[in-house]
């Protein structure tokens, strides 16, 4: 089985890299075929690139399928690459499909390779986005808090994220990014949003994600992204009790949102949460009135206690 994996990427990466020694540019200290034998190119055929590509990619896919250019330089020096070809045979691996580019200096390997550390996709994320953390469904999913099965992963970051489509090289939004099979979609907040979460182990890697508190805080701060505010308002049904009351409310005083603070309470309180618990959201002061939900209509009575015009359905809800 691995030989057969091995020999079907040789034959893959000779299909792609259709260069000889006589057209390619590259060229050993001494500039002659014989030089390429020497180096284990195989006379500078396609087929030659192949294997050096092979070897090179089988090399690196034991350490992980997230490398970056110093990686490759290091990787291709243990098994007797020399440094001038790393460069070529990256573009050529991405040029056939085999690797896909990250961003500056960093690359996936997108084919399967005998005994390759596959990286998880949370941990795939610290490397794309440094400083981020994992959000949204993401995290309500990781906390155990929904049955919906993500179909991208959510990442918080206080940093612009510049994605391919801003660069008019991809057909997502702008805020989405993929790599091989997955799917980010990025919020950026201010920093002053960016707090309450907790970094875990997954595999070898650490990977920094928002608290059960902090995750279902977006649920009433950001309830567009959610569906609505029926998604916080069913999660609190079904899961106040695991959650630190205290500390959401906290949480959302820090977040220091008059509409995030108004709505949390409004819902604590239909939650049946004790009155002490979510007291200190009716003192957040605010001028006028938010809606309930911002993915409705602007309809329905004004609850001055709250400060709140109650769009909701609450029986089309349940």
């Amino acid at each position: 089985m691995v030989i057969f994996a091995l020999y079907f990427l040789y034959e893959v990466i000779s299909r792609y890299v259709g260069v000889t020694m006589k057209n390619d540019k590259i060229r050993n200290g001494a500039g002659t075929a014989s030089g390429w034998a020497s180096n284990g190119f195989g006379g500078g055929t396609a087929s030659g690139y192949g294997g050096a590509g092979i070897q090179l990619l089988t090399q690196i896919g034991q350490s992980g399928s997230i490398f970056t250019t110093e990686d490759a330089y290091r990787l291709a020096g243990e098994i007797g690459i020399a440094p001038s070809y790393v460069n070529r045979l990256l573009a050529l691996l991405a040029e056939s499909g085999l690797l896909q580019r990250l961003k500056r200096g960093m690359y996936a390997i997108t084919a399967w390779l005998p005994g390759m550390q596959d990286l998880p996709p949370f941990a795939l994320s610290m490397k794309l986005f440094p400083g981020c953390a994992i959000s949204g469904w993401s995290a309500l999913h990781y906390h155990e808090l929904t049955e919906q099965i993500p179909r991208s992963i959510t990442v918080t970051t206080p940093k612009l994220v510049q994605t391919p489509s801003m660069r008019g090289k991809s057909t997502l939004p702008s805020s989405r990014r993929q790599v091989g099979v997955h799917v980010f979609e990025i919020s950026t907040v201010t920093h002053g949003h960016f707090f309450g979460f907790q970094n875990v182990w997954m595999g070898e890697e650490q990977v920094r994600i928002f608290e059960k508190e902090r995750a279902v805080l977006d649920c009433f701060a950001l309830p567009r992204k959610f569906g609505g505010l029926s998604t916080g308002l069913g999660l609190l049904e079904e899961h106040l009790h695991r959650l630190d009351i205290g500390k959401l409310v906290q949480h959302a005083l820090t977040y220091d949102s008059f509409a995030a603070c108004k709505r949390l309470g409004w819902s604590l309180e239909q939650a049946g949460a004790p009155k002490i618990q979510y007291a200190p959201l009716l003192g957040h002061k605010g001028e006028g009135y938010r809606l309930l939900d911002p993915t409705s209509a602007d309809l329905g009575p004004y609850e001055p206690r709250w400060q709140i015009r109650n769009n909701l359905d609450l029986e089309r809800i349940k």
